[in-house]
């Protein structure tokens, strides 16, 4: 059975670009075991019932038979909100299922399950079903395809400027200068290496 009094609703959630909340609830199970935090769906801004139970939403009654698929606990990372150390809160910024600890005993720890099926069902337009993550490798592997290609193009390609760098530079002057232009008769240009005539004068 959904116990709806200790329901708490997880702030800053979309679905389809749209913005909203989801509704956690705990689920106490028949065999007497401790409760579990379920996400039951989301439910849009325009449902501005923050006080569990939430109306437009709640569950049938009695017992039910659920079914979904199970998520580590959500905690803080480098940035993002901090809820309250104490308090009752009724709005979470995400699926900590420490910090519903303290305001709900015995619940399982480390862990929530995300809602798939649930009979007998919620009969509410206003809670939609969270959709399930992608159980595809995603964008990985082509990255790591993208990432071995631009590694063998370092790899080969860098050598290969160099020694193309190395040949190309050998055939120019020592010093760096560009070799004289040479005459049409295959002399040099250069005045200084041309042989000098000595006048006599007494020839004339």
């Amino acid at each position: 059975t959904f116990d709806t009094a200790a329901e708490v609703t997880i702030a800053n959630r979309t679905l389809d670009g749209a913005p909203g909340r989801w509704v956690a609830t705990p689920f106490r199970p028949s065999d007497g075991g401790p409760a579990v935090l379920v996400v039951r769906g989301w439910i849009p801004l325009s449902v501005d019932d923050d006080t569990p139970p939430i109306t437009p939403v709640q569950p049938p009654r009695g017992e039910l038979t659920i079914a979904g698929y199970v998520e580590p606990t959500q905690t803080r990372g480098s940035f993002g909100p901090t809820d309250p150390p104490t308090g009752r809160l009724v709005d979470l910024a995400r699926v900590d299922v420490a910090r519903f600890a303290r305001q709900y005993d015995h619940v399982a720890p480390g862990f929530f399950l995300q809602l798939t099926a649930q009979e007998p069902p919620t009969r509410a337009a206003e809670i939609q079903p969270v959709p399930q993550p992608a159980l595809d490798e995603g964008p990985h592997r082509s990255y790591a395809w993208q990432w071995a290609i631009f590694a063998t193009i370092a790899l080969v390609g860098y050598p290969l400027a160099l020694r193309r760098r190395a040949h190309s530079g050998g055939d120019a002057p020592a010093d760096g200068g560009e070799a004289p232009p040479a005459d049409a008769d295959g002399a040099s240009g250069d005045e200084s290496a041309a042989p000098s005539l000595a006048v006599d004068d007494r020839t004339r």
